[in-house]
């Protein structure tokens, strides 16, 4: 894993070293994530969440890399039978993304998204033996979307998905077994605001 993120970080000084343009930015938007769920016959329905941060974008010969990082919620409503809690996994999530331009203005692009757990939470109905060591610290997704520039405003909508368990089984002594492992698949809304653009 070491490695691999020396050779990403090499791969964007590259790259920004040799850039024909170059963006630092804000965002800020909105997502409805849906989470697949392994409690029993438990039931999970989507929810909705924030997601706010910011990036840098290099660009040459039309292609570009866009590194970024954000405070990302994924969220679930899940129906236990008896009543329904919603759980929120609350994350700094590192997208290395790469894209293309299309017609000066859209921009088409995916890449993999690091996901660095902060904080579980539930409200309403109670899931069984919930805590946030029940998730695992770091998890890796994956992140594919369009957007367009207009002026130094930003509109993307994109998708975002899990390539590994957020969640993994866990045994309580009072309880016994609940299986948390879980993936998300997440739309989001994101507005963004280029503060530089060179």
């Amino acid at each position: 894993m070491k490695h691999f993120t020396l050779l990403v970080v090499l791969f964007f000084l590259f790259h920004f070293a040799n850039s024909q343009s170059f963006v630092l930015g804000i965002k800020a938007g909105v997502n409805r994530s849906s989470m697949s769920t392994s409690l029993g016959n438990a039931t999970a329905e989507p929810n909705y969440g924030f997601v706010a941060g910011a990036f840098a974008r290099a660009g040459i010969l039309g292609f570009y890399v866009q590194p970024e990082v954000q405070y990302n919620q994924r969220n679930a409503s899940i129906d236990l039978g008896n009543g329904s809690g919603t759980q929120t996994l609350s994350y700094i999530d590192v997208p290395l993304l790469a894209g293309k331009k299309i017609l000066g203005l859209a921009r088409v692009y995916a890449g993999p998204n690091l996901q660095f757990l902060l904080d579980a939470s539930q409200s309403g109905g109670k899931l069984p033996a919930f805590a946030q060591s029940n998730f695992n610290e770091f998890a890796l997704g994956g992140i594919a979307g369009v957007g367009v520039d207009v002026k130094k405003i930003t509109i993307d909508l994109r998708c975002d998905f899990s390539l590994t368990d957020l969640g993994k089984k866990v045994v309580s002594q009072q309880a016994g077994t609940f299986d948390y492992s879980t993936r998300a698949t997440m739309f989001q809304f994101v507005l963004g605001y280029k503060f530089l653009d060179l």
